[in-house]
This record gives structure tokens, sequence and C-alpha cells, in this order.
């Protein structure tokens, strides 16, 4: 894949293998998490 792009090309990797997103430079890493409860009134 990195072979594959030529400057200025942006590659979107989403992987659950951390042994992928640690052979790619640059990473962002986004975790889900419930909303945080809303107080009442």
């Amino acid at each position: 894949m990195r072979t594959q792009t030529g400057g200025g090309h942006l590659i979107m990797v989403i992987s659950y293998l951390h042994t992928i997103a640690e052979a790619v430079d640059d990473v962002l890493w986004l975790e889900l998490r419930p909303p945080d409860p809303q107080p009442d009134g």
C-alpha cells in the first residue's frame, strides 16, 4: 500500500490489528465511547 501511493495522497486505514497500525507512519486513533448522560432539567 505504501509503495502504491505517490506524494500528496492520503490513505485512510481502519483496522483492528495493531500490527498494521504500527507499520503506518501517521495513525489517527479513534475510540467510540457512550455519550455522557445529560442532567435533568
